[in-house]
């Protein structure tokens, strides 16, 4: 996030003063992705059971997955918005890292997941990590 931030500062200024806010998370979310994919693609080919795995996905379940990867990124985009409106990204990092806690409580009660003790405590260490950065 704070990467993320000085890369969105450093568009910010080199953009006109009347580009909206937003302007640079809209250039910069792409590039993420593209970056991200470019990379994870390396490590798949490098590696045997990865290539069998996403062929795996792919034939049975691409859909799914193509519609989780464009949430993500929307959401991810979503959250560099908000950045550029924000005075302390540390605010939006903790409300991005809500979502964790709000996730493994959904999947616990709505998809019936098991909740192992490691899963319960490593989300109540970012719950409370949370509690801590508004309060704080």
């Amino acid at each position: 996030m704070l990467i993320d931030d000085r890369a969105l500062k450093q568009l910010r200024a080199a953009s006109s003063a009347s580009a909206p806010a937003a302007w640079a998370a809209l250039c910069f979310a792409p590039l993420i992705a593209l970056s991200t994919t470019l990379w994870l693609a390396v490590y798949v080919a490098s590696r045997r059971y990865e290539r069998q795995a996403l062929a795996k996905i792919w034939r049975t379940s691409r859909g799914y997955a193509v519609t989780t990867g464009l949430i993500v990124w929307l959401a991810y985009g979503l959250v560099l918005v908000a950045m550029g409106y924000a005075r302390d990204v540390s605010y939006v990092t903790a409300f991005r890292q809500i979502s964790i806690p709000i996730g493994a409580a959904l999947g616990v009660t709505v998809l019936r997941e098991p909740l192992h003790w490691p899963k319960a405590v490593g989300v109540g260490l970012v719950f409370a990590g949370v509690i801590a950065v508004a309060l704080g």
